[in-house]
């Protein structure tokens, strides 16, 4: 973000977003599961060292240690799904790359089970409070200009699960009002969701039926989320379409490589056979709508699709000027190409 101007809003960036963040591995004693449940090939600092900047996390509490998770319903933590590293682990990573990492800005959407959430909001901000951003008073943390959030973590909880913590406050309600400044605290609007299916077309459809919808209705400053990930739903799992990494391939016409050391509490693949950016490009600049597009989430992120996205950031014609800046960005990360 280091080449971005100061004045660039947080709604006029594009940032690649890691889906399931922290599912990169298995807890022992899980490792039948590592194909229903894990969604990513890197680590949470090998993820922030290729450019993510948008993380869903999403905190469980497997005895007495918090572990993220994935399982299909928020506090069914004992069916299909599986707990991942210790989060004591994601929280040093993010404190790693955060203390070298001045010019950046990273989003985490956290969510947790009812029974994790006290324990995942006094870890959080004692680990992070380095780096949190606070707010003195409410405001659209999406109208935010990017100079005011260097080096600084935007943590933001779901407004019902984070009544109790000291972060900032998200919703995923259509942003057509500021009414939010009517909360005790910031509000970072988020504007779409994932599809349950594993289908790319269906996935496709679903929210360009939704993105086409909005184009008439005036929304508040927020990021707008697209999705492309083929995590299994309910029916796929009685359908015997449960495996992520497989789904995915399948989907986007990908062939995983095996790592050289497999381990069993993580994918026994590490990445992809071929530059992955012309797989996800054609979908990215397949979508419809023109509410432009802040945050492309997907499974399994990889330096070449970060890279393409990222880079509809950068000013095409090479000038420094802010104007120049602001033009680039706003035609670029449209969610297609023009």
């Amino acid at each position: 973000m280091g080449e971005i101007d100061d004045n660039v809003r947080l709604s006029e960036l594009v940032m690649p977003g890691s889906h399931d963040a922290c599912m990169y591995k298995v807890r022992s004693g899980s490792e039948s599961r590592v194909a229903k449940t894990v969604t990513q090939f890197l680590t949470i600092k090998q993820q922030l060292n290729i450019g993510t900047r948008f993380f869903d996390i999403r905190v469980y509490k497997d005895g007495q240690t918090l572990r993220p998770g994935h399982f299909i319903k928020k506090d069914k933590s004992d069916w299909f799904g599986s707990y991942g590293p210790e989060f004591s682990h994601v929280m040093r990573d993010l404190q790693d790359f955060m203390g070298s990492s001045t010019e950046e800005v990273v989003i985490i959407k956290f969510s947790t089970s009812k029974a994790a959430h006290d324990d995942a909001i006094r870890m959080i901000e004692y680990e992070l409070s380095d780096f949190l951003f606070t707010s003195r008073g409410p405001r659209n943390l999406a109208d935010m200009r990017l100079g005011g959030l260097r080096g600084k973590i935007l943590g933001v909880f779901d407004a019902e699960e984070g009544r109790r913590g000291g972060l900032q406050l998200v919703s995923k309600k259509t942003p057509t009002s500021d009414r939010h400044f009517d909360q005790p605290r910031s509000m970072l609007w988020l504007n779409g969701d994932a599809p349950q299916c594993n289908n790319i077309r269906k996935v496709m459809e679903k929210q360009n039926e939704k993105r086409r919808a909005q184009d008439q209705v005036q929304l508040a400053p927020h990021l707008e989320m697209f999705y492309l990930t083929i995590t299994a739903g309910v029916r796929d799992v009685f359908a015997g379409h449960t495996s992520i990494v497989d789904n995915t391939s399948r989907e986007f016409g990908l062939r995983p490589i095996e790592r050289n050391r497999p381990d069993p509490e993580y994918s026994p693949y590490g990445g992809w056979d071929r530059d992955a950016a012309e797989a996800y490009g054609r979908y990215v600049d397949a979508v419809q709508g023109d509410n432009e597009v802040n945050v492309f989430m997907y499974d399994f992120v990889n330096e070449d699709v970060n890279r393409m996205l990222i880079g509809r950031n950068i000013p095409t014609e090479g000038s420094v000027n802010h104007d120049d800046i602001r033009i680039a960005v706003s035609d670029s990360h449209s969610g297609r190409r023009r």
